[in-house]
């Protein structure tokens, strides 16, 4: 049974958005889709006529009002990206830039980047976002991930049919328009989701569950309070970001790297392993209180057994 749940009669509003044949190249998403249900929620604007990444905007659509739309967005933003294995704090950074953008269009720079930006190669904004991109070492993964994402939703934004909504503030919470039998579906799925996640996460990491959990909520915990609202998002089907594994597994990897760099490989995995044993028998009553250095560790010995 499909978890979505049809809140569109068809009668003239705007219909759930599936993205067209995306540009190339298309983000590896796996199951993951452009949160378009978000998207169809903050695109009912009028107003005109300039172009914005990419895209001309028809008579009546102002900058301001799509920048409105994607401030709307960028927690689905960062929700999505979370799930493609992106860090929180560079996509939130990604978020802020292009939002300053679309009010302060970046002059031609000279180019001093290495990622191919496709199609975008000629459009000075996203030369600009590359050359941002650069300076603060974002993957390339990320980049392409993050033009295609943000072109897509300006074409939507832009193109919006739907009616105008002035002088309404966009909802912030989609669930507020369900009744009450679909806003109840809506928690079963939840519950269901959360279940099977957290099912999947201790068959993966057996004995280290409860201890690996405690990791990645202490971390969150001590996210800036934009980020963490950034993945409380509702994704594909109604499922919210942090009841999915890929949410999950990257914010453990983001709380490990940010305990002690990049996880290694090589001579400097066994290196690291033997700085960690050796922790142990000369501080044991500190490192059993460290439980990040113990997950650490686990994922360590994981990778070097092939795990």
């Amino acid at each position: 049974m499909s978890n979505d749940i049809e809140l569109y009669d068809g009668g003239g509003e705007l219909q759930p958005y599936s993205p067209s044949q995306p540009l190339a190249p298309a983000p590896d998403i796996g199951n993951t889709q452009l949160s378009s249900r978000e998207i169809d929620e903050y695109t009912r604007y009028s107003g005109g006529g300039q172009v914005v990444f990419g895209v001309a905007l028809p008579p009546g659509v102002t900058a301001e009002q799509v920048r409105q739309g994607f401030q709307q967005l960028g927690n689905v933003f960062v929700a999505d990206f979370m799930q493609l294995g992106h860090n929180v704090s560079q996509t939130q950074k990604c978020v802020n830039w292009f939002l300053d953008a679309i009010t302060n269009p970046p002059a031609q720079q000279r180019k001093r980047h290495s990622y191919n930006l496709f199609e975008h190669t000629s459009d000075p904004t996203f030369q600009a976002f590359a050359n941002y991109a650069h300076d603060n070492n974002f993957s390339s993964k990320l980049i392409s991930d993050a033009c295609w994402w943000v072109s897509e939703a300006a074409k939507k934004l832009g193109s919006s049919q739907g009616k105008p909504a002035q002088g309404s503030a966009p909802i912030k919470d989609p669930t507020v328009n369900l009744s009450d039998a679909e806003f109840e579906r809506v928690v079963k799925i939840n519950e269901q989701a959360k279940a099977q996640t957290y099912g999947y996460l201790e068959s993966l990491w057996g004995q280290s569950f409860k201890s690996n959990l405690r990791m990645v909520d202490t971390y969150y915990a001590a996210l800036p309070v934009r980020e963490q609202a950034a993945l409380d998002q509702f994704t594909t089907g109604w499922v919210k970001a942090l009841n999915t594994k890929e949410v999950i597994l990257g914010l453990y990897k983001q709380a490990l790297q940010e305990s002690g760099g990049p996880l290694p490989t090589g001579g400097a995995l066994a290196a690291e392993i033997q700085a960690c044993e050796q922790r142990m028998r000369n501080d044991r009553r500190s490192w059993l209180k460290d439980e990040v250095a113990q997950s650490r560790y686990r994922e360590l010995i994981s990778r070097r057994d092939g795990g």
